[in-house]
């Protein structure tokens, strides 16, 4: 059979901005989930920290109500309930609804909002994540939105920038925002303003976050809480977790998600002992519920961890595995032993499982951008967990980031340029001021793009040393002095705009004079 693809064509406006499919069918989405879809949202896929932090930001106004459209599972739903003391309602008609409803124990009206739709009094804050992308009818929605709302009440919508749309950006993450199908229309922050605008709203903010985008629009004055402080977004979100891991059953897919995002949060965080006490107990969970043994993570046999049950099957693993046992390789290397062997083992092991599950996902219509990232971290730390092991076998790891891996799905495991170039430049910067020359021109060609490198690097004390170590290069081996005042002069030009940052000024002026002195050395008869 031969197979049919559907072709989608995607329109942007000329006046707002907005990016908008020719067909805008919208989908229905009242369909019960199937129980793995329940538990990979719990396990891996919901953006609890983004939830966190967008309602402690909005405590300044002291709310004292929320109401969630489009709130899919009711994770927001519940922490309003939980951490602040709001009386919060979710309105949601598909099934991933309907199961967090039960499982959060979270009131969640199961059908479509309108305007009378019977939710009780006006709300302080109406919120609403990753749904407007999906409406025909987006002025409609927001009129809906304002109905509810309280005098001198906050509207937010979340949705995806559209202009993120970029070649650079990962194919996986880029599918995933396009959704054809599924999302409808496409905001750039103008565009979203302007809507927001037109429905009469006095004051809009709105904030870019990398391929989001984040609206708030009030009659009132709008004033956002900072994030720091003994009751801040980290705080609340690591008190949340303890919560339902407290009242969730263990093993099962709410727990297991709680579980395993206070264990990364307390790893990264620099709690490196309450995150060991933490996975010791993920194991114990892991052991009991699935078989699977946290200790060993050598002992996870391939093909057994596709985390999808089917119907009358147990499930084989939870969604987070990769994400848990990659953690445990960043936490190895911060431990006072730095066990690089113990490290390279946990990313190994996370890297196929990522690419593993992602492949079971993608077979099935689902695309998971956190799965990708894991595979594109796990293999760049790895160089890092070989240097101290095997240098030689380092270069060559870091220079096979760019390839295919050969496996089922490739495009998962080939590491995005501006990571790559990233990693390499670290690491070649530390070869040349180490002397080790014979390993630095392994990694000399990857840098050969002058402009690619300087779109694709942090405009940082990187770059600059970048510069100097390639004319250093230039220099000490190739001896090709008309490349080597090619490379200064670049230097010279990045150093004079980082002087005007004032985080980078006084290194910016050390290799501004550094570059000027080789200048006059080899201007010197």
């Amino acid at each position: 059979m031969t197979e049919t693809h559907r072709t989608h064509v995607l329109l942007r406006c000329g006046v707002c901005t907005a990016h908008f499919y020719e067909d805008r069918t919208p989908p229905s989405y009242e369909d019960d989930p199937s129980d793995d879809y329940t538990a990979y949202y719990a396990e891996q896929g919901a953006d609890v920290w983004g939830m966190t932090d967008t309602l402690s930001r909005l405590r300044a106004h002291r709310p004292a109500s929320l109401l969630d459209v489009g709130c899919g599972f009711g994770f927001t739903v519940d922490m309003a309930a939980r951490c602040f003391g709001w009386r919060a309602v979710g309105v949601d008609p598909c099934g991933l609804a309907r199961s967090g409803a039960k499982l959060l124990d979270a009131p969640i009206v199961t059908r479509y909002l309108d305007r009378d739709s019977g939710i009780g009094e006006p709300f302080d804050l109406v919120h609403s994540s990753e749904v407007i992308e999906h409406i025909d009818d987006p002025y409609g929605f927001i009129g809906i939105l304002r109905h509810h709302l309280a005098p001198g009440g906050i509207v937010v919508l979340k949705t995806p920038n559209a202009e993120a749309l970029t070649p650079s950006f990962a194919p996986g993450m880029l599918r995933a925002l396009l959704a054809p199908g599924s999302h409808l229309i496409l905001y750039t922050p103008l565009s979203i303003r302007r809507a927001l605008r037109k429905a009469g709203f006095n004051h809009v903010m709105v904030e870019v976050n990398g391929s989001g985008l984040t609206a708030f629009a009030s009659d009132a004055p709008i004033t956002l809480s900072s994030a720091g402080g003994a009751g801040g977004h980290a705080s609340v979100y690591a008190r949340y977790l303890k919560e339902r891991m407290r009242v969730s059953p263990p093993g099962g897919p709410v727990w297991n998600g709680a579980a395993a995002r206070l264990f990364r949060h307390h790893a990264l965080s620099g709690r490196f002992l309450e995150a060991l006490e933490l996975y010791g107990t993920l194991a114990k969970a892991y052991e009991e519920s699935f078989g699977i043994d946290l200790l060993r993570p050598r002992r996870i046999p391939i093909g057994s961890c596709d985390p999808t049950g089917g119907p009358g099957r147990p499930r084989r693993a939870p969604y987070n595995l990769a994400s848990v046992l990659f953690t445990r390789g960043l936490l190895a290397r911060c431990l006072p032993a730095q066990d690089s062997l113990e490290t390279l083992a946990f990313l190994r092991v996370a890297e196929r499982l990522a690419v593993e599950m992602g492949g079971a996902l993608q077979a099935g219509g689902l695309f998971d951008g956190d799965l990708e990232n894991t595979v594109f971290q796990a293999r760049c730390e790895a160089v890092d967990a070989l240097w101290p092991i095997d240098p030689d076998a380092a270069i060559e790891a870091l220079v096979s980031l760019g390839r295919p891996t050969g496996s089922r799905f490739d495009g998962q495991t080939v590491v995005p340029l501006v990571l790559r170039l990233n990693k390499a430049a670290q690491l070649f910067v530390r070869l040349v001021h180490d002397g080790d020359y014979r390993l630095a021109v392994r990694l000399f060609d990857l840098f050969e793009d002058q402009e690619l490198v300087e779109q694709s690097l942090p405009k940082d004390g990187t770059l600059l040393h970048l510069a100097f170590c390639l004319a250093i290069l230039d220099l000490n081996v190739y001896a090709r002095q008309d490349r080597v005042v090619d490379r200064l002069r670049w230097l010279q030009r990045l150093a004079e705009q980082l002087q005007k940052v004032p985080e980078h000024a006084e290194s910016a002026r050390h290799m501004m004079s550094v570059a000027t002195e080789h200048m006059a050395m080899i201007a010197a008869p």
